[in-house]
């Protein structure tokens, strides 16, 4: 068995020489099936994992966290769906690109995103959420952050709007979804954003009706639990 030390080289007992006294060492090794590790460093590995409080009983979601290597600049949505589950339909999930707390961008069959030729997986966080049926209206990204820091936690996720759903009826759902007290709603994007103030107001009659790269920024009441674990972090500016 290999080990890198700070100079590429070594076993396991060179890196335990020398390391003082250890009660315990753990070693992480992965198993990569149906690969040898030639193969497995030509293509690209992508860690997935599973989208905010999606407690579905959905095999594949069920299976996340998963590990899967896939061909470098041919690579789909398909692809990496039917590598976790053969017999999966890809048509029924999608995959979110997240990056500083927000999805960045949102893959999905029979789209102009399905490609994996432009992400990074070294840079990004990959989440698997399925499409359930209750989406007839506009799909908007949400994050999370605190009024003290304005940071974006958690993990991010799309919420849809409901037809003629108002500012009031949206906040409810979000409250009952995330656990918590919500203290206000912000449209954003990276040029302007809105506070979302009358809870009569008709989501769908907003300026802009949600524009593909708007975000629903929602301000919580207290620090969420899931801040230390969900391993985003990012900024954002609100105009005071």
């Amino acid at each position: 068995c290999s080990f890198l030390k700070s100079d590429n080289a070594g076993t396991v007992k060179d890196f335990l020489i020398g390391t003082g006294p250890v009660d315990t060492i753990t070693i992480v090794y992965e198993v990569i099936p149906g690969l040898t590790i030639t193969e497995a460093e030509n293509q690209v590995r992508f860690v997935i994992e599973r989208a905010c409080d999606d407690s579905s009983d959905d095999e594949i979601i069920k299976a996340l966290p998963q590990v899967v290597y896939l061909s470098p600049y041919v690579s789909s949505v398909t692809d990496l769906i039917k590598r976790i589950n053969p017999t999966s339909d890809p048509k029924k999930y999608r995959l979110l690109k997240v990056q500083n707390g927000k999805i960045r961008e949102t893959l999905a069959v029979g789209s102009i995103n399905e490609s994996l030729t432009f992400i990074d997986p070294e840079k990004c966080t990959l989440l698997l959420e399925k499409i359930t049926p209750e989406e007839e209206g506009k799909n908007i990204s949400c994050f999370t952050f605190e009024k003290n820091s304005k940071k974006p936690f958690g993990v991010p996720f799309i919420i849809s709007l409901k037809p003629g759903e108002t500012v009031k009826s949206l906040k409810n759902r979000l409250g009952a979804r995330l656990a918590g007290p919500i203290e206000g709603l912000f449209l954003c994007n990276a040029t302007r954003e809105r506070k979302l103030d009358d809870q009569n107001e008709i989501l769908a009659n907003i300026p802009g009706k949600f524009e593909d790269q708007d975000q629903l920024a929602i301000q919580m009441g207290d620090p969420r639990k899931q801040r230390s674990a969900s391993g985003f972090d990012g900024a954002i500016r609100f105009r005071k």
